[in-house]
């Protein structure tokens, strides 16, 4: 990794910026960032092994190396990409099939909030379809 240069006397503010923030990660410990990543990924494998809901994605298994989690396959991917889809073909999506994915997601936070879970990540990226419609979705992250 090359490391940054000073502009030196006389730069424009915005170069000065730069260079600071490109310092202060030149300084940053490589391994610190790595285990806060391994902790992060612990943490997200506890909470996932622990949770059984028809509309939470399930924790299949891990592999070690490269750590990674390994969670059920959506055939259609994420709901963003599949509204988008809908979005360009024209075609149009029934009030029922939005209000029944609305109703799964809103299961499955209720019953991450039983389980005392503060899910914070809601957008569309982060709710996987099987099936659309009808829709059959699950939240993941």
């Amino acid at each position: 990794m090359l490391q940054p240069v000073d502009p030196g006397f006389g730069a424009r503010p915005s170069a000065n910026a730069a260079y600071k923030a490109g310092w202060a990660k030149w300084q940053r410990d490589p391994l610190q960032n790595a285990c806060r990543a391994y902790c992060t990924s612990r943490q997200e494998l506890n909470v996932l092994s622990s949770l059984h809901h028809p509309n939470v994605v399930s924790l299949i298994g891990v592999c070690p190396r490269p750590l990674a989690l390994v969670v059920e396959l959506a055939p259609l991917g994420a709901l963003n990409h599949l509204l988008q889809n809908y979005r360009r073909s024209g075609a149009r999506l029934h009030l029922t099939a939005l209000q029944d994915t609305c109703a799964q997601v809103s299961k499955a936070l209720e019953y991450l909030h039983q389980e005392h879970i503060i899910y914070r990540d809601l957008k569309c990226e982060n709710v996987l379809a099987w099936r659309y419609p009808p829709p059959f979705s699950h939240l993941t992250d």
